[in-house]
């Protein structure tokens, strides 16, 4: 499902007739009036407005947009921080083991799981 505009004057569809927004009488109704006539005005809903895919103005968006090489990044220090995240008390040994094993820095390792647990 797309992203319905309620914008006055903006126009909807509902029960297969077009209508165009005039006002909003609550947060949950809009007033809207046909296009056609006999030019009825009557309130709508907007949960029904939004289930009509034709109300759909733009697609989708995801939320998050990431880039591949990115990803992989992220998830390969997830993989080295993973053991140290399933300890309940970690201890500083258990970071310069983990780094150790990797090959990387105890601030490197140190910030990362920072990064992950904020």
């Amino acid at each position: 499902m797309g992203i319905v505009k309620f914008d006055i004057g903006s126009k909807i569809i509902f029960d297969d007739k077009e209508y165009m927004i005039k006002s909003f009488p609550s947060l949950d109704e809009v007033l809207a009036k046909l296009t056609t006539t006999p030019y009825n005005e009557r309130i709508l809903k907007v949960s029904e407005i939004i289930k009509e895919p034709k109300n759909s103005n733009e697609p989708t968006k995801s939320f998050v947009k990431v880039d591949e090489e990115k990803f992989q990044q992220a998830h390969e220090r997830y993989l080295i921080i993973e053991p140290l995240l399933n300890i309940p008390n970690r201890k500083a040994e258990d970071v310069e083991k983990i780094a150790k094993q990797n090959n990387k820095g105890t601030a490197t390792i140190y910030r990362w799981l920072g990064t992950f647990e904020f």
